[in-house]
């Protein structure tokens, strides 16, 4: 923006135009970050600069969260943020000093206004506020409630009081993350007044006449609206909750399905019985985790049904909790059979994949032979989830076996060997995964063989990099020059007096002729010293 300053200021009218423009662009794609320096056009710039920033401003608003707000205020309030460029507003000392400010009704403006450092403009700021009813003008009113100021103060406490009712709840729902950082505000200086209205406020929302308002604020875009929400009902003692879990376990945030497991804890308990033994299908792991911790709370004949066929989860941490909970019932259940014997018999897919990879977490290395033949299943998630288990039980014996599966035409199998191989690196011969890269049709296969390699040696993995760096591939030789650029700057910190064998310095050789002029000059000159060191 600062390049283009001249545009703002100049009173060409081809400078205006694509000022005019720009302003336009930074109102489409620009973030709430943008406005303390949009902000100084306001105010130094010609009306016909001032009211699209100021219209670009309003833009901006509408993107920003109620919870980011208070950044933006700590930005243009404390001018700790603020540079040369804003000396205006710093200097800014009435509400109606600006001729825009003074002619222009954009509330958008009047917010910001209410941020300025000194009372005597966040006061009428905020009485100008307070005569605007559309909702746009609370979270402005809800921050200056705890204003040092007493007149300031006074202004946003009235007009907040003025403002609950049912017909405008569904706005202080909406900046509900604002209400929750009043409460944390330890200013001393009308604390009753500001508590007693977070109460009223609280109250009004948890109303059951008020009901649906509540349920439309679990269903906000914002993240913090939803947060907030929920968590104001686990602390309160409203009863008909059963709408209100059903929302927050379905929600995609990780914390808020937390706290709706939680709150399920006060239904009624067929309801909630009910309820958990739904959540034990979610797709969610964690879902199916707390509900079964939760469950399991209640020792009854389902809920060890229901804790025996957790073992058969496709989560580690739902089986490792229900093979404790077994031991914890003393059900004498030996998991190591189990799980052979599911291995056997079972003909459902998903169970077979769940008991091989439960047999990786508590077998023994004479267990590798029987999974064997489940390398040829039909399924790409056994085949996956055999390799796992192969690499924690035996991964020395089986190292040849995930070479070839690393080969895979399935893009699961190969990244499960990769991830097998990769404690082996030390005893896989790096011309194989050269070869194999060079020689398979699978873009999978490639890249998977270039993470291999760049767990090899320094010298080996310098030496295959540059020769990827040829390779033709755009891909790949995007990869390669990232790649020597990390080498180079691992080089000269960790092992700058070590040198290349005479295999590694051929390959060294054969690589930087082949490299073409974008090589680094002084990875070349490291290199060029390490070959003429080394022959």
């Amino acid at each position: 923006m600062s390049k283009s300053k001249r545009l703002f200021f100049s009173r060409k009218k081809q400078d205006v135009d694509c000022a005019l423009d720009l302003l336009n662009e930074i109102a489409k794609v620009g973030s709430w970050t943008c406005i303390p320096d949009l902000f100084q056009f306001i105010l130094q710039c010609e009306i016909e600069i001032a009211e699209p920033a100021g219209r670009c401003i309003e833009t901006l608003l509408k993107k920003i969260r109620p919870s980011q707000l208070p950044q933006l205020e700590e930005r243009l309030g404390s001018g700790l943020y603020l540079n040369d460029r804003m000396n205006s507003w710093r200097a800014l000392n009435t509400f109606e000093e600006n001729k825009y400010i003074a002619s222009n009704s954009c509330l958008a403006v009047t917010s910001l206004l209410s941020f300025h450092r000194i009372g005597f403009i966040r006061e009428p700021a905020s009485r100008y506020l307070a005569e605007c009813t559309s909702g746009a003008e609370l979270p402005y009113l809800l921050i200056r409630l705890a204003d040092w100021v007493p007149q300031v103060r006074t202004v946003a406490e009235n007009a907040i009081e003025q403002r609950i009712k049912p017909e405008y709840l569904h706005h202080f729902a909406h900046n509900i993350a604002l209400i929750e950082r009043i409460k944390l505000k330890q200013r001393y200086h009308g604390l009753a007044k500001r508590t007693a209205l977070i109460v009223q406020i609280t109250n009004a929302l948890l109303q059951p006449a008020n009901r649906q308002i509540l349920l439309n604020g679990l269903q906000d875009k914002d993240i913090d609206v939803r947060r907030m929400l929920l968590k104001m009902v686990r602390d309160s003692n409203i009863s008909d909750l059963s709408e209100i879990v059903d929302l927050g376990v379905r929600d995609k945030d990780k914390t808020n399905r937390h706290v709706a497991i939680e709150i399920s804890n006060r239904l009624p308990y067929l309801e909630r019985i009910k309820l958990l033994n739904q959540l034990l299908s979610q797709r969610s792991a964690f879902i199916r985790l707390e509900s079964l911790r939760t469950l399991s709370d209640e020792p009854t004949d389902s809920s060890t049904s229901q804790v025996m066929k957790a073992l058969l989860d496709s989560s580690s941490a739902v089986r490792l909790f229900a093979r404790w909970k077994l031991k914890e019932l003393d059900t004498k259940i030996d998991f190591r059979q189990f799980y052979l014997d599911q291995i056997a018999t079972n003909k459902n897919v998903s169970d077979i994949a769940a008991a091989v990879a439960g047999l990786g977490e508590i077998g023994s290395p004479h267990d590798a032979e029987k999974l064997f033949p489940l390398m040829l299943h039909a399924s790409v998630s056994v085949q996956k989830s055999a390799i796992r288990t192969l690499a924690k039980l035996d991964v020395k014996s089986y190292t040849e076996l995930f070479m070839q599966k690393l080969q895979s035409e399935a893009s699961g199998i190969s990244r499960a060997a990769t991830d097998a191989l990769i404690p082996m690196m030390h005893i896989i011969k790096v011309e194989e995964l050269w070869l194999i890269f060079t020689t398979t049709p699978f873009p999978h296969v490639k890249r998977n063989a270039v993470r291999l390699l760049d767990k090899c040696s320094q010298w080996d993995r310098v030496g295959y990099f540059l020769l990827l760096a040829v390779s033709g591939d755009q891909e790949f030789r995007a990869i390669a020059l990232n790649k020597l650029r990390c080498w180079h700057d691992e080089f000269r910190t960790t092992w700058e007096c070590t040198k290349p064998t005479a295999k590694q310095t051929e390959l060294l050789t054969i690589g930087v002729r082949l490299f073409p002029g974008e090589l680094p000059a002084k990875l070349r000159e490291i290199l060029s010293l390490s070959i003429r060191v080394s022959t």
